[in-house]
């Protein structure tokens, strides 16, 4: 068995201010991201590993900056100030048979799930696109993963995923 744990902290302070048109927002927020694995090699044919991670994905200041931008004459970009930091549990487990074959099963749960979103005006045909927050997402994934060498000069590779998205915006 090899056991592996760690937390990082975060502290985020995000000040704007448009002088244009005198408007802004102010946030500041503190996060913990622990992290453990756990992993067990019960011979050298057959290891396990099982683990969960905790992560953040923020939005940029283009996504923030609430002006719209011009892409052609019918298309436009508007940012959304109200957008907030996304955030993944995310818990993983694999098995590896004499390194050549490996099997992935994970679950993810995010909230705040990014989305990018458009609206057309139905009379002037013009859109405009911005990105909104989602409640929540899940997903669940397998993967297989099987490499061999059949040859010193010739190796196959074969990959196999299933995945399945869950959203939910209310």
């Amino acid at each position: 068995f090899s056991f592996q744990a760690g937390v990082r902290g975060e502290n985020t302070i995000i000040n704007t201010l448009s002088k244009s048109n005198n408007s802004g927002f102010t946030r500041q927020y503190f996060n913990l991201f622990p992290l453990a694995s756990i992993d067990f090699k019960k011979s050298d044919n057959h290891n396990f590993s099982l683990s969960y991670n905790k992560r953040v994905n923020r939005p940029d200041y283009n996504l923030f900056n609430p002006f719209i931008v011009f892409n052609s004459a019918l298309s436009s970009f508007q940012g959304n100030p109200n957008l907030k930091p996304e955030y993944s549990h995310d818990i993983s487990f694999t098995y590896s048979y004499k390194t050549f074959m490996n099997h992935s099963l994970s679950y993810q749960r995010t909230f705040n799930n990014f989305l990018d979103y458009s609206s057309q005006n139905d009379t002037t045909k013009f859109n405009v696109s911005s990105i909104i927050n989602l409640k929540w997402a899940e997903i669940v994934s397998y993967n297989l993963f099987i490499q061999k060498e059949l040859f010193k000069w010739w190796s196959i590779s074969y990959t196999a995923q299933y995945t399945f998205f869950r959203y939910n915006s209310i």
